[in-house]
């Protein structure tokens, strides 16, 4: 296997440290065009998530990662077949939707 996968480091201090060197603005803009862009597959959006899972991570406060993350599930969801799938994109939504409250407006 990959050996930077034996014993990785916590995701969400991977995170910081991307936020940091790439910046969450540039980040989030990259999520927002792999899910705007054309994606046959499911593969960008996918991509997409995984891009806002790590600003939401490194920058737990910003409202616009939290919203990505939202927006980015419940479109998962209107193409996703898997019912346990959908179920855990739900709870996605739920948890940002949760976190926005947080956050106050």
């Amino acid at each position: 296997g990959d050996p930077a996968e034996i014993l990785p480091a916590h995701s969400h201090d991977i995170a910081r440290e991307l936020v940091g060197v790439c910046g969450a603005d540039k980040l989030l803009a990259r999520a927002r065009a792999l899910r705007d862009g054309d994606d046959p597959d499911g593969r960008a959006l996918q991509m997409a998530c995984h891009i806002a899972d790590f600003v939401r991570k490194g920058d737990p406060d910003n409202r616009e990662a939290w919203e990505l993350w939202r927006d980015l599930f419940a479109a998962r969801i209107e193409v996703e077949s898997s019912l346990m799938a959908r179920g855990a994109f739900h709870a996605a939504v739920r948890e940002a939707e949760a976190r926005l409250a947080e956050l106050g407006e």
